[in-house]
């Protein structure tokens, strides 16, 4: 409420002359004052102040006149003029409340209404007015009062209405709301603000179709409505409809260029139509013109993830935080980004401090479990994740992670339980479906398996984690062609290894290469490199010439191929070559198919000096099997073997077994097992000493490791010792390699079970014994007498 001035007259000044000096210069005042000549008018008024002082109702227009120039203390100073003169003044006890109101003397204003609501009991206005300031003050039961009571004094004041039906949006009595908005169109059907405010209500209530009639019809009513525009685009983003949105908030800033919400829900539809830079513009944009914006700044954090910008991002969530420390989505989103940035601990940390202020978040407890499980501690992530279904039942995200743990606690059909929960909650989730085919794949079910991928990657084509999964499924079931061309995918996998070499040249994908310079660079395990360096001198037959960038402990060993490349390691590498290729991607540049792996060994040779040298140290007395029993213990534990499974092999009369590791063994042996420690391979090259050891063994039996490749590269006759669900470079069945034709495959019929694997390998030995002992006895010829 502001006091009226447009018709403001003086009444009841007894001195006939008086009263026409003072109608005369509150005329005059008017005039200047609406040709805004403010100092003027008070100039004029300030001649008759003394006039004035005199009558009542010439100090209430005072008080109007000095209120509507913002002079609110000395509009007070006029009104309570007025009220010294006629304590019962219809209207100056009214103005000095609403002057007291503006002052910021609440309190005194709520008193001053309600003294003139009683000296008034019919006066609407003054009830209004104290429910106004009551509802300011968070009394929102007396507010709500004071408005029904001013309703039952004027069922048709508006105003009220207006107040009444805010305070019950706010109070979440949706339909009490909209009750008092209807009554208010019904009054003033051709006011647009009402069917703005009526509009905003359905939206909260979902019921956005009406909503948007509404919205439609205060444009009619009101086009340059710019919050109309923002609130009308706010439901079309919550029917879908983000074009249409975007729409509306460009008519929005057309109208007011300096609408910090326009720009911050433009942002919103833009990023909802794929747009994220785009939507960093405005919400950089609304952050320029509304720097304390923290829903700006988190919905900008969410674009910068998308694009991957990922430590952007962060920063942005941060600088949220800094402004609203509890905001929760911010929280959320940051731990959630730290964790997709491979920083597990900090992605805790976040989580833990929501869960300190609420402790059964479930998003929160969902991060801190996938945490704990990237840092290794499985048991402590099924804690939380449990914690998160049982909190939310229907957190379908919660039971991926839950069968993730599951799964690589070796739990498969629990895992595979947790995964159909969460499609059974979410049927189009391609992460459940590529999480789900690799368990499948783990239990040897590897038709379901592939169809799982290929669900996955119908719902999500550019998925490459689902691809990497799907390429190891079709290379486990001996499709090369097809396995290593979704092989590539591996780079962009959610846990991808890092490339060697990041570089500007063109991928070599078979094209012609003579005279060409290749750089091939190495990647991933050992064991990899050993396997794959056999397609070097491919390159190199096809007129390459080839120069591998990898480790210099490898160098020495690899120098041992036919037409060996030249070497470059991470001190530099050279310019001037035509080609780049990743050791891995050779198979599918050569289209390499079950018929077409390289598969003449050996390719790799132990130094005859150092054959010479552990012969004299090893002897040639006994049936010789080196043994290996695990690679790197961080890395799939589920292909190491225990010690006592070699107990077998030690049992059988004649044979010595030769550990091929370096490292000290963890475990008591209980039979006679020959290690060299730190003199095997003590210098700065790698496996030069294992080779010339293999070159002394009858036989090398392991786990799956690169010892196998090292074994099977040198034309060592080799036993591998495969879990239930092999790596994929094993194929899923059979007993023969082709990738080694010196190898023989012993594979477990139930998981974790090595005793039937151990029994087969036993006897296989026993086999070959028996025939070395065969070989070595000619025929005895009879005497003739």
């Amino acid at each position: 409420m502001a006091p009226a001035l447009a018709e403001a007259k003086i009444d009841g000044c007894e001195d006939a002359r008086a009263k026409a000096l003072l109608q005369m210069a509150v005329t005059e005042a008017l005039a200047c004052f609406a040709a805004g000549a403010t100092a003027k008018a008070c100039a004029h008024l300030d001649e008759v102040q003394h006039l004035a002082a005199a009558s009542d109702t010439a100090s209430y227009v005072f008080g109007l006149f000095y209120f509507n120039t913002g002079d609110w203390t000395l509009a007070l100073s006029w009104f309570e003029r007025a009220l010294s003169l006629n304590p019962r003044h219809p209207d100056a006890g009214k103005g000095r409340a609403v002057a007291l109101q503006r002052l910021g003397r609440i309190g005194e204003a709520l008193s001053a209404f309600e003294a003139a609501a009683r000296d008034h009991p019919a006066d609407a206005e003054a009830v209004h007015m104290s429910g106004v300031i009551l509802q300011s003050l968070g009394r929102t039961d007396a507010a709500l009062a004071a408005y029904d009571r001013a309703l039952r004094i004027n069922p048709d004041y508006c105003d009220a209405l207006v107040n009444r039906g805010a305070l019950f949006e706010q109070a979440g009595q949706i339909e009490e709301a909209l009750a008092s908005f209807d009554r208010v169109i019904a009054l003033r059907p051709q006011d647009a603000v009402n069917y703005f405010n009526r509009g905003c209500v359905l939206q909260k209530a979902n019921r956005f179709e009406a909503a948007l009639t509404d919205h439609a019809a205060a444009t009619r009513l009101d086009p340059a409505h710019p919050e109309n525009e923002v609130n009308r685009g706010n439901v079309l983003q919550k029917l879908g409809r983000h074009a249409e949105a975007l729409a509306c908030y460009d008519a929005a800033l057309q109208m007011r260029p300096h609408y910090p919400q326009a720009h911050y829900n433009r942002g919103i539809a833009r990023q909802k139509l794929g747009r994220p830079v785009e939507a960093i513009e405005d919400f950089d944009a609304a952050l320029t013109q509304k720097p304390a914006y923290p829903e700006a700044l988190c919905n900008r954090g969410n674009a910068l993830s998308e694009l991957g910008r990922l430590t952007e991002a962060v920063a942005s969530y941060e600088q949220a935080l800094t402004l609203r420390p509890h905001f929760r989505q911010a929280q959320i989103n940051r731990a959630n980004v730290l964790f997709a940035l491979g920083r597990p601990e900090l992605a805790r940390a976040a989580a833990a401090e929501i869960l300190a202020q609420e402790p059964n978040h479930a998003q929160a407890l969902c991060i801190s479990g996938a945490a704990q499980q990237r840092l290794g501690d499985l048991d402590a992530a099924l804690v939380f994740l449990d914690r998160a279904v049982a909190v939310r039942p229907d957190f379908a995200e919660a039971w991926l992670n839950r069968g993730n743990v599951l799964q690589e606690q070796d739990k498969l059909e629990d895992a595979l339980a947790s995964y159909d929960t969460a499609l059974a909650l979410r049927p189009a989730y391609p992460e459940v479906l590529s999480s789900r085919g690799v368990a499948l794949k783990e239990l040897g079910r590897l038709d379901e398996a592939r169809a799982a991928f290929d669900t996955a990657l119908h719902l999500k084509p550019n998925y490459p984690d689902a691809r990497n999964n799907r390429a190891g499924a079709l290379l486990l079931a001996g499709d090369l062609v097809q396995g290593f061309a979704a092989f590539e995918s591996r780079w962009e996998r959610g846990d991808a290894p890092p490339k060697t070499l990041i570089s500007p040249l063109p991928h070599w994908r078979g094209e012609p290469l003579e005279g060409r310079r290749i750089l091939v660079w190495d990647e991933q395990g050992l064991g990899d490199l050993i396997q794959f360096c056999r397609y070097l001198p491919l390159l190199a037959a096809r007129g390459a010439d080839v120069t591998l960038f990898g480790r210099k402990s490898m160098f020495r060993l690899l120098s041992t191929l036919p037409s060996p490349p030249h070497f470059v390691d991470a001190g530099g590498v050279p310019e001037g070559f035509d080609y780049q290729s990743a050791l891995m991607s050779l198979p599918f540049a050569f289209g390499t198919s079950l018929a077409s792996v390289p598969a003449d060994v050996p390719y790799l040779h132990a130094e005859p000096a150092r054959i010479a040298a552990w012969a004299e140290r090893i002897g040639r007395h006994g049936f010789r099997i080196g043994i290996c029993r695990h690679g790197n213990m961080k890395i799939n534990l589920k292909r190491n073997i225990p010690l006592t499974g070699f107990a077998g092999l030690a049992a059988i009369p004649g044979v010595r077994l030769i550990n091929l590791m370096k490292e000290p063994e963890s475990e008591a042996a209980g039979f006679a097992l020959e290690s060299f420690g730190p003199d095997l391979d003590a210098g700065p090259d790698a496996f030069l000493d294992t080779a010339a050891v293999m070159a002394n063994c009858d036989l090398i039996v392991t786990s799956d490791t690169s010892i196998a490749h090292l074994a099977g590269a040198l034309g060592q006759p080799v036993f591998l010792a495969l879990r239930h669900a092999p790596d994929w470079r094993w194929l899923a069945t059979g007993t023969r390699s082709p990738w080694y034709p010196t190898m023989r495959l012993f594979r477990q019929t139930q998981r974790g079970d090595w005793t039937p694997v151990f029994a087969e390998i036993v006897d296989a030995v026993q086999v070959q014994i028996t025939a070395r002992a065969g070989l070595s006895c000619s025929p005895r010829v009879a005497a003739r007498g």
